[in-house]
């Protein structure tokens, strides 16, 4: 076999490794630093902002290294130990440790933790160059060489996020997860350690001025502009596609597994397919530009689908389809989606190399700021695209403004190189015509549509309507009470036709109905709040977490405590809980109330307070930021924040799970409170009522 091909699947195993790195390091720190937006954010950001500073170390060094796959094996093993120790350090943390720690400390602990992110992805960022450059020393420059490596590392990087996703944290566990990591890791040492002792590679600086075709120094100080411009755009998208499509398929780690996989399939599959015809093209600059206005209106076509999403899985779907055709069809949906635009974000990557290397600059440096200056702009793009864009604009509208900003690279480089440029006139007008068709003629999506949770209601939206005319005409017998599209989820508060005197709402987050004016639902809100009252403990100061519709809340005010606390991690859900203030007796103007903004998880982590009561009422079980409000490791941080005579009241659903499911629930539960009572407080609902004391 070729080297070249060797170092091409070491680049394959180094992206399935770092991207189950990602995953794994991201669901143990969201569990330290709540299941928050900013908290995801802000560890998505400082990973990729890692892999950015190791590049631009390269860049910065490679003249001084002189045994490039040498540094390689070094920089992997380095990463695969500390995988090894880092994840001993992140079990202890996750286990309710933090909790033995004053405030103070653990503040800094949570700086630390985002910080503790940069050393392995410093190195994962400056390893991936030297990759190129011994390649480069090996066989010589390659135009493709670059798209080549990019394509192959992440073609890795989407079977490694599907292999973690779907078979090995479900079947085995996180920690052999991250030892499969490691393995890779250390595989792709050794394979790059097996060419280095074979044949000795050293980098040689040969710097060989090619025709150019545009000013080097003009180049150096627009181009990178225009790789961070293209990089928050790419980055905030996938954002926006996500939370766009967990409307459609639900929260669940699956449904963000497939839209990552998909997202990072098609910039696979972009950069491999156009290195095939990169050494015959005219101008690489030119390609590139036609490739940023392509996004642009692959994305505006895709958009116009956006509103017939929950029509199309409908039609797709049947209630008795099993888990795998499910899967499959939901995999279908996010590439007709996502992978149109995502071709040309991944086939720009080799471009950039190409238009370093046309003026003069070596191939692995090419690389290695291209790969840096695009990091940089997804660290910008996913900050201002979950904490600015989306709460001001909505989904909807940043998706276009993302896209417009794709056009902004083709008018900076025709300001300098119009003359360079064929189709120089017509392309303004294309710019301004797409502009104007997204500011003007992209039809706005329904609310009551889009968050009609079709993935959590199809059995009952197939028995009921039967077609998608059926089903469009059910839907406009609701009403629309509140709708917004926060920085956590999409709350919509909906009013259904009701054959009772009282209205029925039913509270919806990302399309999963989570709190009603139902009789079954109330049932449950009502009495998880009453029946912790019938044990005479005499409470005081009571926890909820949780706040939906208000109602369980509103219930504890009837009771003599002195202070009630409840814990939301949606800031929109203050305002939704409004239309329910005739249930919930308008319970946040309650003086004995005080609504706190967190996650539960974390806000008992990090509050010194003890509680007589906490009644806990999070979604389903099986949806990502929920889930960790159902472990072992939870209860136990519950149980050390109960007075020595609390209790602990536990929403179970009885629906949307299998038997084993429900029964380790149970089991888990008990591990923590083996002195429960179970009340079965409506059908499909139970309430688990725990103490520590007897």
């Amino acid at each position: 076999m070729k080297i070249s091909n060797l170092l091409y699947i070491a680049a394959f195993f180094t992206g399935a490794a770092g991207l189950i790195y990602e995953i794994i390091w991201d669901r143990y720190l969201l569990l330290i630093l709540g299941s928050t937006t900013l908290s995801a954010t802000e560890i998505l950001a400082t990973f990729i902002g890692g892999l950015a500073l190791g590049s631009f170390a390269f860049v910065k060094f490679s003249r001084k290294i002189k045994r490039p796959l040498i540094i390689y094996c070094g920089l992997e093993t380095i990463i695969a130990i500390y995988a090894l120790v880092y994840s001993i350090f992140l079990r202890y943390f996750t286990q309710g440790a933090l909790i033995t720690f004053p405030k103070s400390i653990i503040d800094i602990f949570q700086v630390f933790s985002y910080l503790s992110l940069l050393l392995p992805t410093f190195a994962m960022g400056a390893s991936f160059p030297l990759l190129v450059a011994a390649q480069k020393n090996i066989a010589g420059k390659s135009l493709r060489a670059p798209g080549f490596f990019y394509g192959f590392d992440t073609l890795g990087a989407t079977i490694g996020a599907l292999l973690t996703g779907f078979i090995l944290i479900p079947s085995f566990g996180m920690e052999f997860s991250l030892w499969i990591g490691i393995f890779l890791t250390m595989l792709s040492a050794v394979i790059v350690l097996l060419i280095e002792l074979n044949k000795k590679v050293t980098l040689q600086l040969i710097i060989k001025k090619t025709n150019n075709k545009l000013p080097d120094t003009t180049i150096f100080k627009v181009f990178p502009l225009i790789l961070i411009i293209s990089g928050i755009s790419s980055l905030g998208l996938e954002l926006v596609w996500t939370r766009i499509l967990v409307l459609i398929f639900g929260s669940s780690t699956y449904a963000f597994t497939i839209t990552v996989s998909v997202f990072v399939l098609g910039t696979a599959l972009g950069s491999l397919l156009i290195i095939r015809i990169l050494p015959t093209l005219r101008s690489a600059i030119e390609v590139f530009i036609h490739a940023q206005i392509g996004i642009c209106i692959l994305g505006l076509l895709t958009l116009l689908l956006y509103g017939k999403l929950p029509q199309l899985y409908l039609s797709l779907m049947n209630s008795n389809d099993s888990a795998t055709i499910v899967f499959v069809m939901q995999i279908i949906i996010a590439g007709a989606i996502m992978l149109p635009p995502t071709l040309l974000i991944g086939a720009s990557f080799p471009l950039a190399v190409q238009i370093f290397n046309e003026n003069s600059y070596e191939q692995d440096k090419s690389f290695g700021l291209t790969f840096g200056m695009i990091s940089i702009g997804n660290v910008i793009g996913v900050l201002i695209t979950a904490f600015i864009f989306i709460p001001l604009f909505g989904l909807q509208n940043t998706n276009i403004a993302l896209l417009f900003l794709f056009l902004l690279p083709a008018v900076i480089i025709l300001r300098y190189y119009y003359s360079e440029i064929r189709g120089e006139k017509i392309i303004p007008v294309v710019v301004v015509s797409l502009l104007v068709f997204g500011m003007f003629f992209q039809p706005k999506w329904d609310p009551i549509i889009m968050t009609s949770g079709v993935y959590a209601k199809l059995p009952v939206y197939k028995a009921l309507t039967g077609s998608e005319d059926n089903f469009m005409n059910l839907l406009k017998l609701y009403k629309l009470k509140y709708y917004a599209e926060g920085k956590q989820d999409v709350v919509s508060v909906i009013e259904m036709p009701s054959i009772n005197e009282r209205p029925y709402y039913a509270l919806a987050v990302d399309g999963k109905v989570d709190a009603s004016t139902g009789n079954a639902d109330m049932s449950t809100q009502i009495l998880s709040g009453q029946l912790p009252f019938i044990f005479d403990r005499k409470q005081q100061n009571a926890l909820v977490i949780g706040l939906a519709s208000g109602i369980t809340a509103g219930t504890l005010t009837f009771h003599s405590l002195k202070n009630i606390s409840i814990v939301e991690i949606e800031p929109d859900m203050k305002y939704a809980s409004k239309i329910f203030n005739k249930f919930n007796h308008n319970v946040l103007k309650n003086k004995k109330v005080k609504l706190i903004i967190d996650d539960g998880r974390h806000y008992l982590n990090v509050t010194n307070k003890k509680f007589d009561m906490i009644v806990s009422e999070p979604s389903n079980p099986w949806m990502t930021g929920p889930s960790r409000l159902f472990t072992k490791e939870f209860y136990e941080i519950v149980k050390k924040r109960l007075t020595s005579n609390g209790l602990f009241a536990q929403w179970i659903p009885l629906y949307g799970m299998g038997k084993q499911y429900f029964k380790s629930l149970i089991k888990t539960y008990l591990s923590a409170f083996p002195n429960v009572v179970t009340f079965q407080v409506s059908a499909g609902d139970l309430l688990l009522i725990g103490s520590p004391a007897k």
